[in-house]
């Protein structure tokens, strides 16, 4: 069975709320119908800090007022990210770096600052 993360509360955290590193596409992690919030972290990270040849299924989150941005991909990250409200980040809604590739349909993203378009 897939490992998840589901209906939460992750906030105030001094470095990232949800740390996610490699784990077989055949049993993603799912992270779902959580608020993400007030996490702090220098840089990339905040939100959740995604790693790695990753392939989680993001959903229906809330990610607001982090320190970095709401979600950072990096690597060859293939995450599916739908369905999330981005808002008021301090850096960036959603950062992707490298050879990541994720999917990112059907978001909101609004108020913040750095951001370059939807994505940094």
């Amino acid at each position: 069975a897939s490992p998840f993360i589901d209906h939460n509360t992750i906030r105030d955290n001094g470095a990232t709320g949800v740390y996610a590193i490699a784990r077989s596409a055949s049993q993603p992690v799912i992270i779902s119908r959580n608020t993400v919030q007030g996490n702090s972290a220098s840089g990339d990270g905040g939100g959740i800090y995604a790693s790695g040849k990753t392939a989680a299924i993001v959903t229906q989150n809330v990610f607001c007022r982090n320190e970095g941005c709401g979600m950072s991909c990096w690597f060859e990250n293939r995450d599916r990210i739908a369905e999330n409200t981005f808002a008021s980040n301090l850096d960036s809604a959603l950062t992707v770096i490298g050879a990541s590739q994720p999917i990112v349909e059907r978001n909101i993203f609004f108020n913040h600052p750095r951001d370059h378009g939807a994505l940094a």
